[in-house]
């Protein structure tokens, strides 16, 4: 479906959602990912490539994507989110600066995170198969923990823009889990929170 035509179908009504579930992102973790996506689009302006670089209010650690669901199953939802949140907060750093599908022919410039312990993996699969059980079909793709950066109209050549930026490989604090609707825009996605749930305080 074209980015036109799925714009399209996100306002025919309020039937439907296109939504996600995502970590939250905040203070320091912001600043540090501004720092990087400013010295790539320092970087992206000497090229030809249309690229769109994401404001902070758009970045987020996706966790599982759901795609349209119907309105009336929101509450549903909801208290996925509420029972998955049962856990203490999961621990990250930020490890590199990278592209998919890769840097030669990149769609997206991301912000990669460690997930040594399994955590945020183990979260977003639960988070997966929960969706599952109410009509979402699974990703069959592995998950890989980041935060998207930039957008580009066309699959481009990012490598130098990635050799003229660092990332602080600073330790992510994550407090929440979010569901987001995504409305899509000629600008881009718009997101708006519907549901959080805050993870159980350490040693609750």
């Amino acid at each position: 479906m074209s980015d036109e035509r799925e714009t399209n179908a996100a306002h025919e009504g309020s039937a439907r959602v296109r939504a996600f579930f995502a970590l939250r992102l905040s203070g320091e973790t912001l600043r540090v990912l501004g720092r990087a996506r400013d010295a790539l689009k320092r970087r992206a302006e000497r090229s030809r490539v249309t690229v769109r670089f994401l404001s902070d209010d758009s970045l987020h650690l996706t966790l599982c994507f759901l795609g349209y669901v119907e309105r009336a199953a929101i509450p549903d939802f909801m208290r996925v989110l509420e029972e998955r949140a049962r856990v203490p907060p999961p621990t990250a750093r930020f490890t590199v600066l990278g592209a998919f599908s890769s840097t030669k022919r990149a769609r997206v410039v991301v912000a990669e995170l460690d997930d040594g312990e399994g955590r945020i993996a183990a979260l977003a699969r639960g988070l997966a198969i929960a969706a599952e059980k109410l009509g979402v079909p699974l990703e069959e793709r592995a998950f890989r923990p980041h935060v998207t950066l930039a957008r580009l109209k066309r699959p481009a050549d990012v490598r130098d823009w990635l050799e003229h930026a660092t990332l602080d490989p600073v330790a992510v604090p994550l407090g929440e889990i979010r569901l987001y609707e995504s409305r899509l825009h000629p600008t881009g996605a718009h997101y708006s929170m519907l549901a959080r749930a805050e993870f159980l305080a350490p040693g609750a």
